[in-house]
This record gives structure tokens, C-alpha cells and sequence, in this order.
């Protein structure tokens, strides 16, 4: 079916070409009225917008596009590419300071991406920091080697001691950061994905000399998940993030075969929580044409959050909106609640958002 709408054709077209055919796009690039300017908004509000000039150019659809949109995705992926390269240079210095105490730090969320043996398409995704975890009796000696190598917290351990990441890192010259977690999710969720399991069943890779680990595909996909979900509470608030679903799809077409799915299942389960897993995937299914795993059968529970995320996705203030408003509404029983404020006191010293 050819993409009607701006976030259906975007998302189509970061796809892998198996499930969604470039005719398809193609065609609808053809037809009269079709408008760049949403698709590129939503590309940035989704933080995907550096995954589509090599998308458009494996298609090869670039001619199709106007020569403004193409110097503009040129120019952004350049710059990208740039920043991805100063990454990977300083995730492989870290390595090897990590190396020589006797660490091999486990690869999390995009710092994956650097990995030679990522995904396809890897390389152009947008990153901020590198997450990096450490063995938590480890890691003040990987922060001492992090600052003597030029990086520095920029707030205090102040409110992190129990946070299962240290404060960020920065480089004053070039910006980079690091965040080096202890554990692999909050409190809350370590039961759900042990730090011992991911250390486990994680394997070495070699990045340019340096000896650092990659969880397997089902921890992955698990973490993924779970952050996404859970701890970043999408899930609540319905609004999702393309950047983290572009993971899991380009992650599942590489390595379905290798991710336990009734692991996956069981464990978002045992939280009462299976029917954001399906409201997940079937978004991946929506919006990508990726098929639901097998042995995940969409349930009906899921279809109210599923409409949540699609809304959002067509309608971003609208569902910041009814975010907002649904927690405006539990302020009153918060401010009346004694152990609210301590809680949200160390979250602002974490730097994190109210």
C-alpha cells in the first residue's frame, strides 16, 4: 500500500526494502501536493533525521528528492558522521585505559552502534553520550582513568550513589561524554533484567585494538524495551520515540533468529506490563511493515496504547498535552505526599527532567 501520510512515508523509508518496496515511495513522491517540510520536522523531532539521506541514497531516491532537501540531509550527515567518527575514536581510547586496569566495558544503547559488527545502517544513527557499564566495584577506578584523560563530572556524586549511573562525564574540548552505569536499569527494573544476566551472556568484540562486550540480542532488545518503556515512561505517557523503535527494527531484521522472544514476553509479564511490549511491536508492524515476532500474539489490552503511540507520532503536542495535563492532574496527591520530595530533589541533582 503506497504511504499516504508524512510519519507512514518516513517511517517506511528508514524500513528495511523487504517490507517496504521503494516503488511504493517512490510513487508517492510522485503525486501532486507531496510535502517535504512535515516529513523533515518529524525526522528531527524524532531524532532519525541523520538515518535518512542513506536511506534515500540505498534506495536510491535521492534524485527524486529536491535539490534543497538534499544538500540539507548531505550537510547533516556529514556533520554526523564526523561526530560519530570523534565517538568511536574516544570510546576506543576509554577502552583501552579500561583494558589496562583489567576492565572490558559492556556496550549500551547507541554506543553500540560503533561496534563493527552493528546493524546495517548503524553508523548513521544520532548519538549523544556513550553509556558504558562497568563492574560496580570497578567503577571509580574507570572514572579516575576517565579524568585523568581529560574527563570531568560537571554536578557532584550527589544524588547518584544509589542511581545505577555514575554523573556523566565530559570533555571540555570537544564535548564528548560518558555515562558509566553500575547497573544496566534503575532499581525498579533490575529484577526484570539482572546486571549478573547481561554480564553473562554478553560477548567480547574487538573495536580497533581495544577489548570491549556486547549483550546478547535478547538482552538487547530487552533493554531496549524496558528503557524505552519503563523507565523513560513512554508507555504512560504514549509518546514514542522513533530513534529507539529504528533500534529494535533494524536490531530484529539483523538478529530475530537469535532473540528469545518468550523470555522477552515473560519478562515484561511477571511487570504486568506485556501489553506495552505488544503495543511496541505492533507499532514497529504499523510503521515500519515489521511482522510481530512469533509467539508474541498481539492482545487486546495493547490496542488503546498502540493508537496512543501512532497519535502521538501524527500528532506531537497533542499527546505532550494530554501528558502533561494527566500529570498535572496527580500533582495535588504528590505535593501531599512527604517522600515525593526527596525523590524529586535527587532526580533534578541528576540532571533529570521533571
Amino acid at each position: 500500500m503506497t504511504p499516504r501520510t508524512p510519519h507512514v512515508w518516513l517511517c517506511h523509508c528508514l524500513a528495511p526494502d523487504a517490507w517496504c518496496p521503494t516503488t511504493e515511495l517512490l510513487h508517492s513522491m510522485e503525486q501532486p501536493g507531496f510535502d517535504w517540510e512535515p516529513i523533515l520536522a518529524l525526522a528531527h523531532r524524532g531524532l532519525v533525521a541523520t538515518s535518512l539521506y542513506p536511506a534515500l541514497q540505498r534506495r536510491g531516491l535521492l534524485a527524486a528528492a529536491p535539490t534543497e532537501v538534499v544538500a540539507h540531509l548531505t550537510t547533516l550527515h556529514a556533520l554526523n558522521a564526523e561526530h560519530n567518527q570523534l565517538l568511536r575514536r574516544e570510546l576506543r581510547a576509554a577502552a583501552r585505559l579500561f583494558n589496562q586496569i583489567g576492565v572490558e566495558p559492556l556496550l549500551l544503547k547507541g554506543a553500540l552502534a560503533l561496534l563493527p559488527d552493528a546493524y546495517p545502517g548503524a553508523e548513521s544513527r544520532l548519538m549523544g553520550d556513550l553509556d558504558l557499564l562497568v563492574p560496580a566495584d570497578r567503577l571509580a577506578d574507570c572514572q579516575q582513568a576517565l579524568n585523568a584523560f581529560g574527563y570531568h563530572a560537571a554536578h557532584p556524586e550527589t544524588g547518584h550513589a544509589g542511581h545505577h549511573h555514575a554523573p556523566p562525564l565530559f570533555h571540555p574540548e570537544h564535548g564528548c561524554k560518558f555515562e558509566l552505569h553500575r547497573a544496566v536499569l534503575g532499581r525498579l527494573l533490575e529484577a526484570v533484567l539482572p546486571t549478573k544476566d547481561i554480564w553473562r551472556d554478553s560477548h567480547r568484540v574487538v573495536l580497533e585494538g581495544a577489548f570491549v562486550r556486547a549483550p546478547s540480542p535478547t538482552h538487547r532488545i530487552l533493554h531496549n524495551a524496558l528503557h524505552t518503556l519503563l523507565q523513560d515512561h513512554r508507555a504512560e505517557s504514549g509518546i514514542l520515540e522513533l530513534r529507539q523503535l529504528l533500534d529494535l527494527v533494524q536490531l530484529r531484521a539483523r538478529d530475530d533468529a537469535g532473540i528469545d522472544w518468550p523470555l522477552v514476553q515473560a519478562r515484561f509479564e511477571a511487570r504486568g506490563q506485556y501489553a506495552a511490549l505488544g503495543a511496541y511491536l505492533r507499532a514497529a508492524r504499523d510503521l515500519f511493515g515489521q511482522p510481530l515476532p512469533a509467539g508474541c500474539p498481539p492482545s487486546i489490552a495493547a490496542t488503546w496504547l498502540e493508537w496512543k503511540f501512532t497519535f502521538g507520532v501524527r500528532h506531537p503536542a497533542a499527546i505532550r498535552w494530554y501528558h502533561w495535563h494527566t500529570r498535572l492532574k496527580r500533582l495535588p496527591k504528590r505535593l501531599c505526599t512527604p517522600s515525593w520530595y526527596p525523590m524529586k530533589i535527587r532526580a533534578l541533582l541528576r540532571g533529570a527532567p521533571l
